[in-house]
């Protein structure tokens, strides 16, 4: 959970990312949010750790932050990077491929498969019928995400915003346990989510009972400060079964220009 961007599709992307690597398979679900082809270039950009933006329009090349290590608690000192080589292209992005799937995966089968919708067309029931029609073709999900929960399409039939979106969860809880897989999405805060300094299970949007169908939500918290140094603060707003601290926090600083959320981290 996040107030407006505050990074969620980052964090999802490089959770997708992570998991590929580790050869975990992965179905990727983009809801509207972004286009498959902005998943791409993120994607691109995290494999190559390349920048594929330049510091201003019609430069060659890009400037940028990179975190290097926490000083005084929660600040971080961080390095001026002057990518002075040229931008990610395709030739570069297709050799990063090869050599992600050779060297690091060692293995030539495909880990991750994306499945692009529009806005507002993309229901939990379709999901769960592509996720199942992939298991029949040999290739079961262990992970899907679905960026993200809020902009899925609500089952027919239901009329108001709060039953739409406690059906919507629902639907994800069940999808989850049907193909015995972790599901993971993300969710908007509410308003008052942009003037707190952590959220908590009062920052929800839309409906408080997304929280009951839940094995655990994490808090993005980034404040204007947090942007300057390129850190979320991450906190558990729930956790099934499990005591916790929502008040307890980790520190993690990364780096939008190469698509990297989380580089260093602390508590």
């Amino acid at each position: 959970m996040g107030p407006d961007k505050s990074g969620k599709s980052f964090w999802l992307i490089e959770l997708a990312y992570r998991a590929m690597t580790q050869r975990h398979r992965v179905l990727f679900f983009e809801a509207g949010d972004m286009t498959q082809n902005q998943i791409m270039e993120r994607l691109q950009v995290r494999n190559c750790g390349i920048p594929n933006r330049a510091t201003k329009p019609g430069d060659k090349y890009c400037e940028y932050t990179y975190p290097k290590r926490f000083i005084d608690g929660d600040s971080v000192q961080v390095a001026a990077v002057h990518y002075k080589k040229s931008l990610l292209d395709i030739e570069k992005a297709l050799a990063g491929r090869d050599s992600l799937m050779k060297d690091r995966m060692k293995s030539t089968k495909s880990y991750l498969r994306l499945s692009c919708h529009s806005t507002d067309t993309l229901k939990v029931s379709e999901m769960k019928d592509i996720a199942r029609r992939e298991a029949r073709k040999g290739w079961s999900p262990e992970i899907i995400v679905a960026d993200y929960a809020d902009i899925l399409l609500a089952p027919s039939g239901i009329e108001h915003s709060r039953d739409q979106s406690n059906a919507i969860w629902k639907q994800l809880r069940g999808l989850s346990q049907e193909m015995n897989c972790l599901v993971v999405t993300a969710s908007q805060s509410n308003a008052k989510g942009y003037k707190s300094d952590l959220l908590d299970r009062t920052n929800f949007s839309e409906d408080k009972r997304k929280l009951a169908h839940v094995t655990g939500m994490i808090g993005l918290n980034v404040s204007s400060d947090d942007k300057e140094q390129g850190l979320t603060r991450l906190n558990w707003i729930e956790l099934r079964d499990q005591a916790f601290n929502d008040r307890r926090v980790c520190y993690v600083a990364g780096c939008s220009a190469i698509s990297r959320p989380a580089i260093i981290s602390k508590f």
